[in-house]
C-alpha cells in the first residue's frame, strides 16, 4: 500500500478526482441520480486521501488541486440548477402554484453559493 504522502500516489488520488469530476459533470448533465450518488461517495473518499496527504504536497500539486477546485465549482453550478430546476418540475406536476414551481433564480430570490473555496 502507499503511503499518503508518496508524491506518485498524491499524483493519482488528483487524477482519480479529476476523471470522477468529469464523470460527475455528464451524469448532472445527463440527470443520472444514482451516478451522483456515487460519485459524492467517492469524491469524499478521495477529499480524505488528499486531506491525509496535505504536507507533502508540492507547488505542482496544490495548484493542479486549485484547478480541480474551479471544476469541482462548476459542477456544484450545475448541481444547484438542476436541483432547482427539478423542484420546479414536482411542483407543477403536483398541481402547486406555477409560480412557487419556478425556479429560485426565476422568482428573484436568488442562490447564494460560496465560489471562494
Amino acid at each position: 500500500m502507499k503511503e499518503p504522502n508518496d508524491k506518485k500516489h498524491i499524483e493519482e488520488i488528483l487524477r482519480k478526482l479529476e476523471h470522477s469530476l468529469a464523470a460527475e459533470r455528464r451524469a448532472l448533465t445527463s440527470l443520472d441520480g444514482d451516478a451522483l450518488d456515487a460519485f459524492a461517495d467517492a469524491k469524499e473518499g478521495l477529499g480524505r486521501q488528499l486531506s491525509d496527504a496535505a504536507l507533502s504536497m508540492t507547488p505542482k500539486h496544490r495548484s493542479e488541486l486549485e484547478r480541480l477546485r474551479g471544476l469541482l465549482r462548476e459542477n456544484l453550478i450545475l448541481l444547484v440548477h438542476a436541483r432547482d430546476h427539478a423542484s420546479g418540475l414536482v411542483a407543477l406536476l403536483s398541481g402547486q402554484d406555477p409560480e412557487r414551481a419556478a425556479p429560485v433564480a426565476s422568482r428573484g430570490e436568488g442562490v447564494r453559493l460560496d465560489l471562494r473555496g
